[in-house]
């Protein structure tokens, strides 16, 4: 008896993943030998099972990913402000105010201070390189707040 073949959209929906998951699993042999047929790539199904398998044993008895951001709140709409207009001040901290606890904030911004301020060397160095005017840096703060009258022409 041969086995049943399916095609990676198939072998998506028995995996209940999106087709290009189940597209990366095949890639990598995580589902058997894939075969070319008309209708594109197909995987043998008991592949499929056996995969499907071996990965509810790995996670048995863990919650899911969606049991366990509702144990989070994750889904608890009534703590989210959903107020429109909010905007974080110039020297405030948007992490904060996205609520991540004090310390973590405070770290993010300070990675993403870093990343900017590496990104704007590196453009200037790179307008210097390519035979324009010599910049220096300047890494005083520059209030770059935009104002209601500003955006009026």
């Amino acid at each position: 008896m041969s086995d049943e073949l399916l095609t990676i959209a198939e072998a998506a929906v028995r995996l209940d993943v999106p087709r290009v998951y189940a597209s990366m699993l095949a890639d990598v042999g995580k589902l058997g030998p894939v075969a070319m047929r008309e209708g594109g790539r197909v995987v043998a199904a008991t592949a499929v099972d056996a995969y499907l398998q071996a990965r509810e044993q790995q996670h048995a008895g863990a919650p899911s990913p969606r049991e366990a951001a509702a144990e989070a709140n994750l889904y608890d709409l009534e703590s989210i402000d959903f107020r429109r207009g909010h905007t974080t001040p110039a020297q405030g901290n948007v992490f904060a105010d996205l609520g991540f606890p004090p310390g973590e904030a405070k770290q993010l911004l300070d990675e993403a201070d870093g990343r900017l301020l590496r990104g704007v060397i590196a453009q200037l160095a790179d307008q210097s390189s390519a035979g324009g005017a010599a910049v220096e840096f300047d890494p005083k703060p520059v209030d770059l707040t935009v104002k209601p009258a500003d955006l009026d022409d």
